[in-house]
């Protein structure tokens, strides 16, 4: 199971309005995007998708290299 840390970007629903940082496009409280706490901004779907599925191989690849049995 993946460990959590503060600064692990997140996919998750918009609570206020806000622009994508990359490109700017609006969304809407209740959209689905991707948060990055260690910038503290917030990213669409199409912008933040290839760095948030990086992060989840980098993590998923961490884990096998830690794994004990």
């Amino acid at each position: 199971m993946k460990r959590r840390f503060n600064n692990d970007p997140s996919e998750l629903l918009v609570k206020w309005a806000c622009n994508c940082a990359t490109c700017g496009a609006k969304l809407q409280k209740g959209a689905r995007a991707y948060y990055w706490p260690s910038d503290k901004k917030m990213y669409c779907l199409t912008c933040g998708e290839p760095d948030f599925r990086r992060f989840l191989e980098e993590v998923a690849d961490e884990e096998m290299l830690t794994f004990r049995y």
